[in-house]
């Protein structure tokens, strides 16, 4: 119940609307000839009466009036059977008022289906409607159509649809036009279903009375659900659009013109029955079938009543012998009352369930039968309606089977006709989104070659598992052979959830009893962290979480980045996050660059917090491939520099350019500082650029002191002269004489080394 405060709000809004309407009716007596005042009075009165107040609260009196005087205008000579149609944007200084939506009017015999058909066709088209005013007005008009008055509800007189809708704005003549014409194909579509109506349920009623007359080689019980079933349809539960009989092989003539949208040839109900050897051979098959009814969904979308994909009944006409000698159709709509009716109620479908009970085995009254029955009354009624008695028999006992088990599973009905494929597809409720079903429909889309039609979604509160029913537009001829436990195992893989790859990936490197240990302890993980980490990428982390958690200092893992070009870095820390002013000199003279940086919280069930922080880098020595061997040199000299075992200066970058450890640039590192002390006139940053720019002279330099040195090659002159020549061969490649000297000296100061404690 509204409040009082609601009630009195409501109430200012309508005697506001009664004001702005009473304000635009005095405008229309200033300017209305005073013969056409009173009818003018009465149309403006009855043309906002059912306008939702806050619609026109907002509004000038003279943009009411403008509007109610534009329809007005536009309706002032009409034809009986006639619809007249404008698609336009007022003009302020020519028509006196403006809106800032695109105005459509029409004015046509009034008719069921108008509005939602109309509506229908601009939500088509992608245009939004914000506003429908729709009186129904009781005219008098001359024999040329001129309107004469407006008389009161109830008079003797022409009942008219006058239409004013408000849509998106659009300027373009081009598209007003479009939408012009589509709008006068919709309205004569209504008008064609709506005379032929009648005319429709008589031949519906024919074709029901020659089956009794003359019934056609077919079982008794068949024949007799069929009946039934023709006459549920006469029984408001389908609404008549169209009608067209097929004759095949010249076996006879309709005996009835065709009705309703489909008088016009063009619009094909399945796309080839007129030529029915040029279907395919499965297709022919299908039409030949010895079954006394086929339903099915046409080619083309409504455009009366709703735009989804009308239903097709069709009646086979049957030889003596048994053979189809054509197909006389019904095109139109189940209405709601068959889609909320128990399926148990309908002729047919009544059949279907009861022998697909009885062919699963279940007893009607064990869980087990409960169960399917629940299934079949839930289940899509287009889809009982269209499979056949095997299909499904075969998909809701697969169904039946799932019950409560958490897995995704897929089943799938082809359309005779190769039209379309219908796809069910079940998942775990909780894992159920948007997104998930975005990758079910591409798998789908690529598997069968079609296009995403419609989806539906079903959430039962008796069942662990979500429903997404998607129908595949597709190619006759063109539809590829898809093994289902192929493509079944494609969508289990595609509606995995993070965790569960982490589980898996943990589970192999660390074995299921420390996964799960390690999971237990570690198991918040934040969406943004999940969105940019991989599991591989995790399971590498849950290593590094938990040595920095057993008390290591800092961990270090540099790896390519999952989403972009660049390498990437991660850096692990307990309790704190790392200061990015601490770390990124660091970085810097390691030879990096960062380009972004994102932090994450790993919050452990012992309360202990692991930083993670992502960052993004560029850097010369990284736009090529990293070995492993220099990966675990870089990982490890970072961390001896956060610790401060090595200096923080630009030698570092010798560790990715060079492929150095830490410790052997520590040589190089030693040997700038005795010249430094020896009075060079270099300075440690100009000896650092020289080195780092020749990183392949500064590792032969490494490995030069090495093979002097260390006491596994010494001795090996020959290998310490190799080195000397491809140092000396690299010089000469030099081209600043500062840097070659530079170079020169480290090579001299080697060679001059006696001996080392190194």
């Amino acid at each position: 119940m509204r409040s009082g405060i609601e009630r009195a709000m409501v109430s200012i809004i309508e005697a506001k609307k009664a004001t702005l309407v009473h304000k635009a009716a005095a405008l229309a007596g200033q300017l209305f000839d005073p013969a056409d005042q009173a009818a003018a009075d009465r149309f403006i009165a009855q043309f906002y009466e059912h306008v939702p107040p806050a619609d026109v609260a907002e509004r000038t009196p003279r943009n009411l009036y403008g509007a109610a005087l534009s329809l007005w205008r536009f309706g002032e000579r009409r034809r009986p059977g006639q619809a007249k149609i404008r698609v336009h944007n007022p003009d302020p200084a020519a028509d006196s008022w403006s809106s800032p939506h695109t105005i459509v009017e029409i004015v046509n015999d009034d008719m069921p289906f108008l509005v939602d058909s109309v509506t229908g066709a601009i939500n088509a088209s992608n245009r939004v409607v914000h506003l429908i005013i729709h009186p129904i007005l009781t005219v008098a008009r001359g024999p040329d159509g001129r309107l004469c008055d407006i008389l009161e509800p109830g008079a003797a007189g022409t009942r008219e649809s006058w239409m004013q809708i408000e849509i998106t704005s659009e300027a373009d003549p081009a598209d007003l036009a479009r939408l012009t014409q589509t709008l006068s194909g919709v309205l004569a579509d209504v008008r064609a279903a709506v005379t032929d109506w009648q005319p429709m349920r008589q031949v519906l009623r024919e074709v029901a009375a020659e089956l009794s007359a003359r019934p056609p080689p077919v079982p008794a019980a068949e024949l007799s659900e069929a009946q039934d079933f023709l006459k549920w349809l006469d029984d408001d539960n389908f609404t008549f659009l169209g009608h067209r009989e097929y004759f095949f092989d010249g076996a006879a003539k309709p005996k009835h013109g065709p009705l309703g949208i489909l008088r016009d040839e063009g619009h094909s109900i399945f796309g080839g029955l007129r030529d029915l050897s040029s279907l395919p051979s499965d297709v022919q098959d299908f039409v030949r079938r010895r079954e006394l009814l086929v339903i099915t969904k046409s080619n083309r979308r409504g455009t009366v009543h709703r735009t989804a994909h009308m239903d097709a009944i069709g009646v086979r006409r049957l030889g003596s012998n048994g053979d189809v000698t054509g197909v006389c159709v019904f095109l139109g709509f189940f209405t709601s009352l068959a889609y909320s009716r128990s399926s148990r109620s309908i002729p047919l479908l009544r059949l279907k369930v009861r022998r697909i009970v009885e062919r699963s085995g279940t007893s009607p009254t064990s869980h087990d039968g409960k169960a399917l029955l629940h299934i079949l009354d839930t289940f899509p009624r287009d889809e009982l309606f269209q499979a056949d008695e095997d299909q499904l028999l075969h998909t809701v006992t697969g169904i039946l089977n799932l019950q409560e088990r958490q897995r995704i599973a897929v089943f799938v009905r082809r359309d005779p006709l190769e039209r379309f494929v219908s796809c069910f597809v079940y998942v775990p409720r909780e894992r159920y989104d948007s997104q998930l079903r975005s990758r079910f429909g591409a798998i789908l889309e690529e598997a069968f070659a079609g296009q995403i039609s419609t989806f539906q979604t079903h959430l039962d509160d008796e069942s662990a598992l979500a429903r997404i029913h998607f129908i595949i537009r597709t190619t006759r001829g063109e539809v590829p052979t898809v093994d289902t436990a192929t493509l079944e195992e494609r969508l289990a893989e595609a509606g995995r959830s993070w965790t569960d790859r982490l589980l898996q990936g943990a589970a192999t490197a660390f074995g299921d009893e420390e996964a799960r240990a390690l999971l237990r302890r570690f198991q918040s993980f934040p969406i943004a962290y999940q969105a940019r980490t991989d599991a591989a990428q995790a399971v590498a982390d849950l290593r590094r979480i938990e040595a920095v958690s057993a008390g290591s200092p800092l961990e270090v893992s540099l790896h390519p980045a999952a989403d972009a070009q660049l390498p990437g870095l991660r850096i692990y820390r307990a309790k704190e996050p790392v200061a990015l002013s601490d770390v990124l000199p660091m970085l810097e003279n390691l030879g990096l660059r960062v380009v972004a940086e994102e932090p994450f919280r790993i919050d452990g069930a012992d309360g202990l917090a692991v930083w993670i922080h992502e960052f993004q880098l560029s850097g010369i020595a990284l736009l090529t491939s990293v070995s492993p061997a220099i990966r675990a040199r870089f990982e490890a000299a970072l961390v001896e520099v956060w610790t401060g075992r090595v200096e923080n200066d630009g030698l570092n970058r010798l560790v990715l350019a060079a492929g150095l450890s830490a410790r052997q640039v520590t040589v190089l590192r030693l040997y700038a500082k005795f010249l430094r002390q020896a009075g060079t006139t270099f300075s440690q940053a100009y000896m650092e650029d020289a080195l780092s720019g020749h990183p392949e002279i500064a590792r032969r330099l490494v490995q030069l002191f090495e093979t002097r040195f260390d006491p596994v090659h010494t001795g090996s002159s020959l290998a310490a002269v190799a080195e000397i020549q491809a140092i000396d061969h690299a010089l000469d490649a030099v081209e600043s004489l500062d840097e070659d000297r530079i170079l020169r000296t480290f090579l001299t100061l080697i060679l001059r080394t006696a001996r080392t404690n190194y």
